[in-house]
């Protein structure tokens, strides 16, 4: 196995946003002079669109930007709670999480693994509409667990897959912002990894004034 296996979707013009977004679609435009090649490119996107990580003001009007999150939260050691055998638009629970054994210590990143990206990213908005969710008692149980940034594969916030949701239905990201842990969002390849612990990494844009920034997720092994 490579030292390093990337954790990132791709991200290109055929990816939409969230429904919340109206499914936003990304924008890239090259502009180029000449007479040789010259060229610079221009992107317009959802911040929660692809591979990022979530700060606390996301759900909290006092909440911090994403510039004020350390990289010290999203790099470090990492454990993986498989749930990869959870089907469409699933919930999963905290018994569920539970049930998985995983080798979770005070401190690590905690990744929620269910290959849901791997089968469905590029496919919108069906990646979104029929994504696996937590509960909010799974929420409850990440939180007992005092990891520093919980990493999703999967779509995991029910109401986010929905248009007419409100502020309030957010519950797992209440729940988890609400406790200051960065939530880093559609990564993908963790069947990848063969082990249950490792060292991950999740790199953000330094944005002032956001509440998000893309990311780049990768794991040493």
């Amino acid at each position: 196995m490579s030292p390093i296996v990337d954790l990132s979707v791709v991200v290109d013009r055929t990816t939409a946003g969230p429904p919340a977004s109206g499914g936003a679609p990304v924008t890239i435009e090259h502009h180029r002079r000449g007479p040789g090649f010259w060229q610079v490119s221009s992107m317009a996107a959802l911040l929660h669109t692809g591979s990022h990580v979530d700060s606390t003001w996301h759900v909290f009007a006092d909440g911090d930007a994403i510039a004020a999150t350390p990289l010290t939260a999203v790099i470090g050691r990492a454990a993986v709670v498989d749930c990869s055998d959870v089907g469409p638009r699933e919930a999963i629970d905290a018994s569920r999480l539970d049930a998985t054994g995983a080798p979770i210590e005070e401190g690590d990143i905690l990744v929620i693994r269910t290959d849901w990206t791997d089968q469905a990213w590029g496919d919108f908005p069906r990646f979104y509409v029929e994504s696996p969710y937590l509960t909010e008692d799974a929420a409850d149980w990440i939180v007992e667990r005092r990891p520093r940034a919980v990493v999703f594969d999967f779509f995991e916030e029910y109401a986010a897959a929905l248009e007419d949701f409100t502020s309030e239905d957010f519950v797992v990201h209440r729940k988890l912002l609400g406790q200051g842990l960065p939530l880093v969002e559609q990564a993908t390849h963790l069947g990848g990894i063969d082990r249950p612990r490792f060292r991950l990494l999740a790199p953000f844009f330094l944005l002032e004034q956001a509440e998000a920034a893309p990311c780049r997720i990768f794991a040493e092994t």
